[in-house]
């Protein structure tokens, strides 16, 4: 008898011990040291699978931000609904966006919930300062006052592709034979040296005013490291945000973003440009309105003529991942 309560008294408490381990609380995710070091928050592994959204970055006064909730195995998803702080965040759970509405920079969690899962995942919100030299333009308000008035008299709304960026499609330094790769065809090069991601974000409704494109190519984002060193996260950022700005500004636009090439020389901001690269890489692959075009890792050292810019005959290089892109491509 002694022996069979003992047995019954064992057997009751490892039931006890299975019932907490079935319906106990989701473990929370690691604290982050900044945006993007950190894993996505999500529940523990079970025979639905799990739930995973990734860490997002907004921007107060700026597009809102899509994010994407995961559910690994995708019959399993089920609709959710977000606790978060409404006096720093709003959430569109119906559309997946996410939007800044505090008046400071910080960060906040979000918990995702719904019959079966919960997630928890950080945003990171921000108000941007624009009082500083970063979008200042005024060294470039007289070229862009060219190209505006390049793209009014010979632009076509859906038809143009129109190149913007830095000094690599700067057609008066660089990109001089432009003419000769598109000859005949609806394509603009405005390009304009020394510029950032922060630049544009002002100069690319200056330039291209009424003008729609069909396509922006850009390359961008060698400025932000090198001339305004940058580190990963501030470039990483910076270039989604500028991206967000053209989507909204031209919505039915294909944009199509080159990464950044690398240069010969100072090898911690190559490894900086490296990690960006794939940082962009990742956010454009979940995108349907950007593609990421993989030009970095196809013009090497020997190409450069500067140890910054590729000679006039590897231009083809960027030619040639249109192409394979697909870019739809129109006559004058």
């Amino acid at each position: 008898m002694k022996k069979s309560r003992f047995l019954a008294g064992l057997l009751c408490l490892c039931m006890v011990f299975s019932l907490a381990a079935c319906g106990g609380p989701v473990e929370e995710p690691p604290v982050s040291d900044g945006p993007g070091t950190q894993e996505p928050g999500e529940t523990p592994e079970r025979p639905e699978g799990t739930l995973t959204i990734e860490d997002v970055y907004v921007w107060k006064d700026y597009p809102a931000v899509e994010f994407f909730p995961v559910f690994s195995v995708a019959s399993e998803a089920e609709p959710l609904t977000y606790e978060y702080d409404e006096t720093l965040i709003a959430v569109d759970g119906e559309n997946n966006l996410i939007s800044c509405v505090a008046d400071a920079t910080g960060r906040t969690t979000v918990t995702a919930r719904s019959e079966n899962f919960s997630a928890e995942f950080t945003v990171y919100y921000e108000v941007v300062d624009k009082s500083g030299d970063r979008y200042d333009t005024s060294d470039y308000t007289a070229y862009a006052s060219s190209l505006a008035m390049l793209c009014s008299l010979n632009g076509t709304s859906g038809r143009t592709t129109v190149f913007l960026g830095d000094s690599f499609f700067d057609t008066r330094y660089f990109w001089t034979n432009f003419s000769t790769y598109y000859q005949g065809m609806d394509a603009l090069c405005c390009g304009i040296s020394s510029t950032t991601s922060y630049d544009w974000e002002t100069l690319a409704s200056a330039v291209l005013g009424d003008l729609v494109p069909a396509n922006i190519a850009i390359h961008v984002g060698t400025n932000n490291v090198y001339d305004d060193e940058m580190d990963l996260f501030e470039t990483t950022y910076a270039l989604q945000r500028l991206f967000l700005v053209l989507h909204d500004l031209y919505p039915e636009t294909n944009i199509y973003y080159f990464g950044i090439t690398q240069r010969a020389y100072d090898g911690d901001k190559i490894n900086t440009v490296t990690r960006v690269n794939e940082n962009m890489q990742a956010w454009c692959a979940q995108r349907d309105w950007i593609v990421w075009l993989d030009t970095p890792s196809k013009i090497t050292a020997d190409m450069l003529k500067d140890q910054i810019h590729p000679m006039l005959e590897y231009y083809s290089v960027f030619v040639n991942a249109l192409e394979e892109a697909n870019m739809p491509l129109y006559l004058k």
